[in-house]
């Protein structure tokens, strides 16, 4: 059995499952194609059938995908980039996700990422890209010392702990993306957390076979 769910710009779905296709375009109705799709696939990760991918480039790990850009940006500039590509710089919501991350730049040049953590609304308050307050931090020892708003991921001797800098900085600054999964859009959108209107230029599928 195969069953492969895609979703594009325009939220089009199609669903395969042996001989029956289910599809939907944005004038027909979206909502009941997306209900059925999505029981297809609950059903087939139940079964231990499917595992969630990135799109090319893109790293998975536990429900994100992430994507190391090597373009020096600002922070300001790196969120709006963020936010063109679907995704936002990246939350870091434990200590295995850190690790995780930070493994992966140890194997890369030695650069500073930008996370999604700032005080930029008001100093000292600390929030990730949803406005959430962190459950677990990395800080170098004597960080934050009050000398920018922008957190990031520091190279060098300090092995990608966390630090504070000024946001319009770019030298040697470069985006780490985070986008959930397509599962995670799909109940999103369901539970309208996400907007049917915003176009996604990545396709992210979902591939299951026996």
């Amino acid at each position: 059995m195969k069953l492969a769910v895609t979703l594009a710009f325009c939220f089009i779905v199609k669903v395969a499952k042996g001989n029956t296709v289910l599809q939907s375009s944005c004038q027909l109705d979206l909502e009941t194609t997306v209900l059925k799709s999505l029981e297809l696939l609950k059903n087939a990760l139940a079964r231990g059938e499917c595992l969630p991918t990135c799109p090319d480039g893109w790293l998975y790990n536990k429900g994100s995908c992430y994507l190391y850009s090597n373009e020096p940006l600002t922070f300001p500039a790196a969120q709006r980039v963020c936010e063109d590509n679907g995704s936002h710089l990246v939350d870091i919501n434990d200590e295995a996700e850190n690790t995780f991350l930070k493994d992966i730049a140890r194997q890369m040049t030695p650069r500073n990422w930008w996370t999604g953590l700032t005080d930029m609304a008001n100093e000292g308050e600390w929030i990730w890209s949803d406005s959430s307050e962190p459950t677990f931090t990395d800080w170098i020892t004597g960080e934050p010392d009050g000398h920018g708003d922008c957190v990031f991921l520091r190279h060098g001797s300090q092995d990608y702990k966390w630090s504070d800098n000024l946001c319009g900085n770019t030298q040697y600054f470069r985006i780490l993306m985070e986008s959930i999964t397509y599962l995670k859009t799909f109940t999103n959108y369901l539970g309208h957390e996400a907007s049917p209107n915003r176009s996604n230029p990545y396709e992210t599928q979902v591939s299951c076979s026996n």
